[in-house]
């Protein structure tokens, strides 16, 4: 598979990840990293620096004053909804793939759901213990 038949935005990822990060971070390199999705992209920042900064981000809602919707909304945001514990990843993954058998005919509800349930509640904290 050839670059060109990767989207756009996983390129400009990677390319972002390997220089550094994603912009989460609060130091210049995650601010410049947030300016650089955003251009490529039109994706909100993920780093309030860049945001903040008009030497950044300014030139780029100047002309795209839509995506100025999703930094208005920066003050909403809460907390990510997740799974308790440290397998949140790995029950999202459990999740899709019993899914996956379900929707695609390979399975039914009754036998996906029992397996599902327990492979859950097996990644899940163990409550009072």
């Amino acid at each position: 598979m050839g670059a060109r038949n990767i989207p756009r935005v996983v390129m400009v990822a990677v390319l972002l990840a390997a220089a550094g990060g994603l912009g989460g971070c609060a130091n210049s390199g995650g601010a410049s990293n947030a300016f650089a999705m955003v251009n490529s992209t039109g994706y909100m920042p993920g780093n309030e620096i860049a945001v903040k900064t008009p030497d950044l981000l300014g030139a780029f809602y100047a002309r795209s004053p839509n995506h100025l919707t999703s930094i208005q909304q920066l003050p909403l945001l809460t907390e990510w909804a997740s799974f308790p514990g440290d397998n949140s990843l790995k029950i999202i993954e459990v999740i899709r793939h019993h899914m996956e058998s379900l929707v695609t005919g390979k399975r039914t509800a009754e036998q996906v759901m029992p397996e599902l349930v327990g492979a859950v509640s097996n990644l899940l904290p163990k409550c009072g213990g």
